[in-house]
């Protein structure tokens, strides 16, 4: 379900990906120009799931979807 969504990422020009020829493989992603677009509407996002998660209606929230500004560009998988 991961690599479908890093592919379909791709394919719409939001990240790129490099893939290192090492046992076992390696690959960093990165945002592209136009996914750096999204970061406005990412932190909004994040903002109000954290609102939610403080008033209870997200007892379960995944940190990495509340709080966007500790992301970094690159992520190696």
């Amino acid at each position: 379900m991961l690599t479908e969504r890093l592919r379909m990422l791709q394919a719409a020009g939001v990240i790129w990906r490099e893939q290192a020829e090492t046992i076992p493989p390696a690959a960093t992603y990165g945002l592209t120009p136009r996914g750096n677009d999204l970061h406005s509407v990412l932190e909004a996002l994040g903002s109000i799931a954290e609102r939610w998660k403080v008033e209870g209606s997200l007892k379960t929230m995944p940190s990495a979807l509340v709080d966007c500004s500790t992301r970094q560009e690159k992520l190696e998988c």
